[in-house]
């Protein structure tokens, strides 16, 4: 049996991380099986989330070591493929593939960021600091004794060095040479280690020409935002209310200059808190309409640094890259040579009022496409990609 073993920290991310490729490796031949620390993650995963796609899913949070060491061992993967690396358990999974013989592969989902976020509940962070400690030390005791320095200098080093050059995953995709380069804060991949699929627009090559086509025809009066979690994720000090407020400013000042204003909630929020928190009624939420189709349909994207920004770019969209209240501006310079840069709700005003916005960068998108974003930008390319990396796993393995 040709298994492939996916981890994700939580149920609630299967739809954006392991539903899109999963049915074409499934086709191809692999089972698939996906890990999941939901109980761990309980604090940040919002509500659990399950598409219909056929592969097995088991919890690992609640077991102990010997519990998550004897789950890949009677497994037997040709590799573990895992979307994070920051965490101490991401950490951990890593070094207990290695264990096991299992080849890790490093999916890139986001950004290399450098900036370090501020936690700002400490109480969930101990408690999970604490739960590492004890599978460490299982860990440490069933490694061999001649490796129990070097596996003590790795942690070491992950956890106060940030540095995760000596731990690294055997092999990693990433969206484009661009990624490869912003990796390299963490990482020193050799060449033949590292693969690049662009970042996903839709499932197979065809789609992406028709919905090249229908964004260049559709006219719109529509500003979609893209909503991000930094409240559940706790990267920010403020509180939903704040938020509240925060887009009210932005759906009045869309409604004056004669935009309808679209949220498009995060998955893991509830769209029933932001109904029934926003005052500006004129606000729309979104949650059915796949991310692609309604930047496909709309005339501008306001964000931070969601992926999804991404897609408005490789749609021909104007971005606009806003503050967020409470939280850290570091963001921006990715966006920079594409994307307009406010402030605040007055520098959204102006920029809106002004047209500036139908003066937007298309003409820098080509190179910021080929730079960070990637070519075959669907998700087929991406799923034989990863096949391709396990084939070659299983090959040198032998």
């Amino acid at each position: 049996m040709k298994r492939i073993v996916f981890y994700v920290k939580h149920l609630a991310m299967l739809p954006a991380w392991v539903d899109p490729v999963a049915p074409f490796l499934i086709d191809s031949g692999y089972d698939i099986v996906v890990l999941h620390a939901s109980t761990l993650n309980r604090d940040t995963a919002g509500k659990p989330t399950r598409g219909k796609v056929p592969y097995t899913c088991i919890e690992i949070g609640d077991k102990d070591m010997a519990g998550i060491v004897g789950v890949i061992e009677e497994l037997k993967p040709l590799a573990i493929i895992m979307f994070t690396f920051r965490s101490l358990f991401d950490l951990l999974l890593v070094r207990v593939a290695r264990h096991c013989s299992a080849p890790s592969v490093y999916v890139q989902h986001g950004f290399h960021i450098s900036t370090k976020f501020q936690m700002a509940d400490k109480k969930a962070s101990l408690i999970r600091y604490y739960n590492f400690v004890k599978w460490y030390v299982y860990f440490l005791f069933i490694i061999k004794r001649s490796d129990l320095i070097h596996e003590l200098s790795l942690i070491y080093r992950a956890m106060f060095k940030i540095d995760y050059a000596k731990t690294r995953f055997d092999y990693a995709l990433f969206y484009s040479p661009g990624g490869l380069k912003d990796a390299a804060q963490y990482f020193d991949f050799e060449p033949s280690q590292a693969f690049f699929s662009g970042y996903p627009l839709s499932q197979k090559a065809d789609d992406v020409k028709r919905l090249l086509g229908r964004s260049r025809r559709h006219k719109s009066r529509r500003i979609v935002y893209v909503h991000q979690p930094f409240i559940l994720d706790r990267f920010t000090h403020i509180d939903h209310t704040r938020e509240f407020a925060f887009l009210d400013n932005i759906a009045t000042i869309c409604q004056e200059r004669e935009y309808e204003f679209v949220i498009k909630i995060h998955p893991r929020e509830s769209p029933a808190r932001y109904t029934s928190g926003l005052r500006n009624r004129s606000a729309v939420i979104e949650t059915s309409t796949t991310m692609t189709d309604i930047l496909t349909d709309c005339a501008v994207v306001i964000g931070h640094f969601s992926t999804a920004l991404f897609t408005g770019i490789l749609l021909g969209k104007p971005i606009i890259v806003m503050d967020y209240p409470g939280l850290d501006n570091f963001y921006y310079s990715l966006f920079e040579p594409v994307a307009f840069r406010v402030h605040n709700e007055k520098d959204l005003d102006r920029v809106l009022k002004n047209g500036d916005i139908c003066r937007h960068r298309e003409a820098d998108y080509e190179h910021f496409i080929h730079e960070h974003i990637g070519q075959h930008n669907n998700c087929e390319h991406r799923a034989s990609t990863i096949a391709a990396i396990v084939e070659g796993a299983a090959i040198r393995s032998v």
